[in-house]
């Protein structure tokens, strides 16, 4: 492994490894499309001793495992990734952009490309910093912007004009204006999902609902300490104080409106001058990442990770995101050859697909004598 990655002896050839794999990957696909997706996800460990291993925001729900962040760069137009980095298991998603979002200009030689990210990338100094790279993007708004929240309050979707869109969770309104943000006048896109609103609504009362049968069902035993552990997930519609040893509770209706005219509404931004349809339509094909990290944890046995030394860490992902590339060629290859999906191709048993030459010579590192390979079986 050290033949691969070794941070001491300065040693690195993923990155070049990723890029000429995603190259002659593209043969196999067609044409290169510009627009590229950016996201990070976490995997925990089984151990507690590698340097990178960090207690944070696990996305698998593990709240006691100690975990790393796995950034990764994908293509949008084919779902092919085309780099990952290693981020240490307490870094935010916020804090890992300036160090991924110049692989494109410097690795690829992209001097323009569209840059896709959910609402974890937000901040003003990542938009500053796209603005540096003269990148073009689509970023997902986080609520907990004041000029958003105030967006929001102020629109009303059963007035005016707004384009429409048909999506499997239903029909979706969608306007483009422009606002001032992050120091620059950028264009916004505003969106409003009925049912999302619907279902919001739905989950809020009945969060709020079984809350206050939790407390009713204290009786005398119910403490402050208690109410307040009772509410956690709804305090800020369920005011609770203490009275003369006496604790009472009461639903703050202004707060719960308020909450409501906000359902189903949310917010993107991009610096393209794209229709509204188009820009959400792009958006939300990121999908495609989401699903490469799923394939690369459960397929590429990604997770748990067991491995103590960082260097090892890091090599084990290297070879998971070669897995899912190569996952991918198959893919492409079985569905030019017999029409069939990936998920056909990972159920049958003992398939054999020849990958074309190139793409075993290149995936060889300098001074390797082989590459892990990647066997599917029937389940």
């Amino acid at each position: 492994m050290n033949k691969l990655y070794d941070e001491e002896r300065n040693i690195d050839h993923l990155y070049r490894i990723s890029i000429e794999l995603y190259r002659n990957a593209l043969k196999l696909f067609g044409k290169e499309d510009d627009t590229y997706f950016y996201d990070i996800t976490s995997t925990y460990f089984e151990g507690k001793c590698c340097p990178l291993a960090f207690f944070g925001h696990n996305k698998d729900g593990k709240l006691d495992k100690l975990q790393i962040n796995i950034a990764m760069i994908m293509n949008g137009k084919y779902g092919i990734p085309v780099v990952s980095k290693v981020f240490e298991g307490n870094i935010n998603d916020v804090n890992t952009l300036y160090k991924m979002v110049y692989y494109p200009k410097v690795i690829m030689k992209k001097e323009k490309c569209l840059l896709v990210m959910d609402r974890g990338f937000d901040s003003e100094d990542n938009v500053k910093l796209m603005d540096t790279t003269e990148y073009d993007y689509i970023i997902g708004l986080r609520s907990t912007h004041k000029f958003i929240k105030k967006l929001k309050k102020e629109t009303d979707f059963t007035v005016g004009d707004w384009d429409t869109i048909s999506t499997d969770g239903g029909e979706i309104k969608l306007r483009k204006v422009v606002k001032n943000l992050f120091g620059k006048r950028r264009n916004v896109i505003l969106y409003y999902s009925p049912k999302t609103a619907s279902d919001q609504k739905r989950k809020r009362e009945f969060r709020i609902d079984n809350a206050i049968k939790r407390l009713g069902d204290q009786g005398g035993n119910l403490t402050l300490k208690k109410a307040e552990g009772i509410v956690k997930q709804v305090k800020k519609y369920i005011v609770i104080e203490s009275k003369e040893g006496k604790v009472m509770w009461e639903v703050d209706k202004v707060a719960v409106n308020r909450a409501e005219k906000n359902d189903g509404k949310f917010c993107l931004m991009t610096n393209l001058d794209m229709g509204p349809k188009e820009v959400f339509t792009t958006y939300f094909s990121k999908d495609k990442i989401e699903k490469g990290f799923r394939c690369m944890k459960q397929d590429a046995n990604m997770r748990p990770i067991y491995k103590r030394l960082a260097d090892h860490v890091i090599v084990d992902v290297f070879f998971c995101h070669v897995a899912y590339l190569l996952m991918r060629v198959v893919e492409q290859l079985a569905q030019k050859k017999k029409s069939i999906k990936f998920g056909m191709v990972c159920r049958r048993k003992q398939q054999e697909y020849t990958l074309p030459s190139y793409m075993i010579g290149i995936a060889a590192a300098p001074n390797s004598r082989s590459l892990p390979t990647t066997k599917f079986r029937q389940k």
